[in-house]
């Protein structure tokens, strides 16, 4: 599957609101995609106020290289 260049930038624009939504919200920044954490693991990666701005800021990044993607010739 081929995606186009606009198709892209929207891809990484919307990954990019993910992650300030989660940066925002999630009470633990740690990934459970393969086995769940445990309770020692979810107890270090607790959502401290700077992790937070760094998940939000890595966001908003991806949002502003989308949109540059977006509109550059």
């Amino acid at each position: 599957m081929q995606l186009s260049r606009h198709q892209t930038a929207l891809l990484i624009m919307g990954v990019g609101a993910y992650f300030i939504v989660i940066g925002l919200t999630a009470k633990s920044l740690i990934s459970e995609s393969d086995i769940p954490a445990t309770e020692d693991e979810r107890a270090n990666a607790k959502a401290t106020p700077r992790k937070r701005l760094l998940v939000a800021l890595v966001g908003t990044a991806l949002i502003l290289w989308g949109f540059y993607s977006l509109v550059k010739r």
